[in-house]
């Protein structure tokens, strides 16, 4: 059955499901045109990102493609640029056997991230810069910053129980950055049957979905600004 309604990933808004009857549709006119994806960032986007883009926190890679997968690489100079942002830069080396091509920086932020345990490779000694990163591999990157940057705050988890986060490896992860609002689920609400008086509501989070690069900037961002308001 096609979903009535959904609630976007982090961003909150309720949204129509596309279909032409639907009261949450969209239309440009005419004389308008219509803005590609590499752009500019959705419009429930955009004012957090500008905030990022004010505090020096968006490396010029990640300013474009807003709705694009993120690499684990881009997602990397993000989780960096924040780390390091608040904390002592020192030198740091990796084993990675796969990033000996990338940039002095990028591999300066990579073996950074790693030898700090905000990032994993996988067994076979790879880091695989450039596949996409997942919403569970985000969230405990995010999880390992936060603990670094906040002295191991503690966290309330987040009292949604998502139905697909069951006995996974991220679970802690998920539960901590939802608890601190930095990353949110997605809500289906599914109509049941014409005849019935109410809707089912499923709530996910996702964690095999790939995440964009305007989710990944926005949940930095309150990451860096949650991180802020509590050393002041």
């Amino acid at each position: 059955m096609r979903p009535a309604f959904f609630l976007a990933a982090d961003t909150g808004f309720i949204c129509g499901d596309g279909t032409n009857d639907s009261p949450y549709r969209i239309s440009y006119q005419e004389e308008e045109e219509k803005p590609e994806e590499s752009e500019a960032p959705s419009d429930w986007a955009q004012s957090e990102i500008n905030e990022a883009l004010e505090l020096g926190i968006l490396p010029d890679s990640i300013r474009s493609e807003w709705q694009s997968p993120i690499t684990r690489l881009e997602f990397c100079r993000l989780a960096w640029i924040l780390y390091s942002g608040l904390a002592e830069n020192e030198e740091y080396s990796d084993d990675f056997t796969d990033t000996s091509d990338l940039s002095s920086e990028d591999g300066a932020a990579v073996s950074a991230a790693a030898e700090l345990g905000i990032i994993t490779g996988y067994e076979d000694g790879t880091f695989r810069p450039y596949d996409e990163i997942m919403r569970d591999e985000a969230a405990a990157i995010l999880m390992r910053i936060s603990k670094l940057i906040t002295d191991n705050e503690a966290v309330t988890a987040d009292d949604t129980e998502f139905t697909d986060c069951g006995g996974i490896w991220a679970r802690e992860a998920i539960e901590y950055v939802c608890g601190l609002g930095i990353m949110r689920g997605v809500e289906s609400v599914y109509e049941i049957s014409e005849a019935t008086v109410g809707k089912r509501h499923i709530v996910t989070f996702a964690p095999y979905d790939t995440y964009t690069q305007e989710q990944a900037v926005l949940t930095v961002y309150r990451l860096y600004k949650r991180a802020v308001e509590n050393r002041f």
